[in-house]
C-alpha cells in the first residue's frame, strides 16, 4: 500500500513539473511577440518624388543621404502639415519635404509631417544656375544641389536642359541644399514668319520687349498675349498663345509694312548753280527726285540771293516745284508755284537704244508749263 502511494506521489510531482515547464515556454513566446510589435519606427527627412495611389506607394529621396525610399501608405497614416493640422493625401504635392516615420520590416508609413526645418521659395523667376558647379542662384542667394535633386513640371520629371530663366518655380531644400524645383509656369518658344519688313524694329510680348532680328526664336512664359511688333511709324498686333515646351509659329504676312507711297518732284529755279537740300541732304535738281508722301523741308542757297527755306508737301504722284529766289539788298521776296499731277506716272520707258525717257505724263506737264510761260511772256510784252 505504501509503495502504491509513493508511486502515485512521484507521478503527480512529474506531471506538475512538466506543466510548469510548458507554462514558462508559452510565457517566453508571448514576451518575444510583444517585443517585435513595439519595435521603434525609423525616421528620416525626405523629398516626395512620386505617389502611386493605385498601389498606395510613396517614393522619397532622403535629403541628406540622397537614398531613394519606397514606402506603403494607407488611410490610417497620421498626415499633418507643418502646423500640426491634419491634411489629406490629395493635398500633398510632389517636391514637398516631409518628416516620415515608418516600420522598417513592413515598410509601412506611420506618420508624415511637412518639414518645418526646410526652406520654401515660391514664385521665383529670373534665376540662374551653373551645372558644372551644381549651384543655383535665387534672389542673390546661392544654393548647392546634388545629382538627386528633383525637377518636375506639367510634363513630369524634367532635366536642367529643359529649365529656362523665364520659368516660374518653387524651390525647396534644407540647410542651403536645394532638394526640389517645381516649375509652376513653364516656357514655350515663339518663331516669327514673314516678318522681314520689321527687322530692326521691336516686338513686345506682355511686359517684355525684344529687338527684331533674322532667324529669331524667343523663349516666352506660357500664356496668352497680345503681341505688338513695330518699326518706325508702322506697327501691327496679333493675339498669340504660348504652350509649355512647344514652338508657336506666327505668320505676319497680313501685317507686313507696306512700301512707302512715293511721288516724284521736279524742282525748277530761275537761276543756275543754286544749291538745294531736302531734309538736310544735298540733291541734284537736274534729276527728278523721288520723295515719300508727306512733308519735307527744302533749303536753297545761291550767291547774290537770299537763302530760301520752305516746306514741300508730297501728296500726288508728280509735282513741278518752281522757285524764284529773291536777290539780296533789293527788298524782294522769293516766290514759289507748284504744279501737280493727280494721275500716277507711267514707269520710265526704255527706248530702242537703251536710254530712258520721261513718261508721257511728265512730258505733257512740262509742255503745258512751257506754253503757259510763253503766253505769260507775250502778255507782258504787249
Amino acid at each position: 500500500m505504501k509503495k502504491t502511494y509513493l508511486l502515485l506521489c512521484i507521478l503527480l510531482i512529474s506531471l506538475f513539473v512538466s506543466g510548469c515547464g510548458d507554462s514558462n515556454k508559452q510565457e517566453t513566446t508571448t514576451e518575444e511577440e510583444i517585443t517585435i510589435e513595439e519595435a521603434e519606427p525609423l525616421v528620416f527627412s525626405g523629398t516626395l518624388v512620386a505617389k502611386d495611389l493605385n498601389s498606395n506607394v510613396l517614393t522619397f529621396i532622403d535629403v541628406y543621404s540622397d537614398e531613394e525610399i519606397k514606402l506603403f501608405y494607407s488611410g490610417g497614416v497620421d498626415l499633418q502639415n507643418q502646423y500640426g493640422k491634419i491634411i489629406s493625401i490629395g493635398q500633398v504635392e510632389l517636391g514637398q519635404i516631409f518628416e516620415v516615420e515608418y516600420q522598417e520590416e513592413s515598410e509601412k508609413i506611420q506618420t508624415m509631417t511637412l518639414s518645418s526645418d526646410c526652406f520654401e521659395l515660391k514664385n521665383i523667376k529670373n534665376f540662374s544656375w551653373d551645372k558644372d558647379k551644381k549651384s543655383i542662384e535665387i534672389a542673390g542667394e546661392l544654393y548647392k544641389y546634388s545629382d538627386a535633386v528633383f525637377l518636375t513640371g506639367s510634363k513630369g520629371t524634367l532635366s536642367f536642359s529643359e529649365l529656362d530663366s523665364q520659368d516660374v518655380i518653387t524651390a525647396r531644400g534644407v540647410n542651403g541644399k536645394l532638394c526640389s524645383i517645381v516649375v509652376e509656369q513653364a516656357h514655350g518658344f515663339l518663331v516669327l514668319d514673314n516678318y522681314d519688313t520689321y527687322i530692326g524694329g521691336m516686338v513686345s510680348i506682355g511686359k517684355e520687349s525684344f529687338p527684331v532680328e533674322e532667324d529669331m526664336k524667343l523663349s516666352i512664359a506660357e500664356g496668352t498675349y497680345e503681341m505688338v511688333i513695330s518699326k518706325g511709324g508702322h506697327s501691327g498686333s496679333k493675339k498669340i498663345v504660348i504652350s509649355a515646351y512647344e514652338e508657336t509659329k506666327v505668320n505676319l504676312s497680313d501685317i507686313q509694312i507696306l512700301p512707302n507711297k512715293t511721288g516724284v518732284v521736279k524742282i525748277k529755279i530761275q537761276v543756275e548753280d543754286a544749291k538745294v537740300w531736302i531734309d538736310g541732304k544735298s540733291v541734284d535738281i537736274k534729276e527728278e527726285i523721288a520723295l515719300s508722301y508727306g512733308k519735307h523741308q527744302i533749303k536753297i542757297t545761291r550767291d547774290g540771293y537770299e537763302n530760301f527755306n520752305d516746306t514741300l508737301t508730297i501728296d500726288t504722284p508728280y509735282i513741278i516745284y518752281k522757285v524764284d529766289l529773291a536777290e539780296e539788298d533789293k527788298n524782294q521776296e522769293a516766290t514759289t508755284s507748284v504744279e501737280k499731277s493727280t494721275e500716277a506716272l507711267d514707269s520710265e520707258e526704255n527706248s530702242e537704244d537703251g536710254t530712258t525717257k520721261k513718261s508721257s505724263v511728265t512730258e505733257d506737264t512740262e509742255e503745258e508749263s512751257s506754253e503757259e510761260e510763253k503766253s505769260t511772256s507775250d502778255t507782258e510784252e504787249n
